[in-house]
């Protein structure tokens, strides 16, 4: 099962799933730290956040049948980067 409760291409899935692990990582790690430390941690959360958008909106137009995936998939992982970018700000 995918992240949006589909299969996702194998492709696809391993990287978003390795992009989400690089958040998970730096939240756990700003969640111990304070100060300059903690903001930087957060800042740096926010780049793979925005390319798992960016492969979602891509995956979503691909002209290749292997490489697509539904709107509402799409739409679901997105809402959850969403999210969570919200909660970084």
């Amino acid at each position: 099962m995918g992240l949006c409760g589909e299969a996702l291409p194998a492709k696809l899935d391993a990287g978003l799933r390795a992009r989400l692990r690089a958040v998970i990582g730096r939240l756990d790690a700003a969640a111990a730290a304070s100060g300059k430390k903690r903001v930087r941690l957060l800042k740096k959360a926010r780049g793979p956040l925005g390319a798992v958008g960016r492969k979602t909106r891509a995956a979503a137009k691909s002209k290749r049948s292997q490489r697509r995936i539904s709107p509402a998939c799409a739409g679901a992982i997105d809402g959850l980067v969403d999210e969570v970018g919200a909660a970084l700000s």
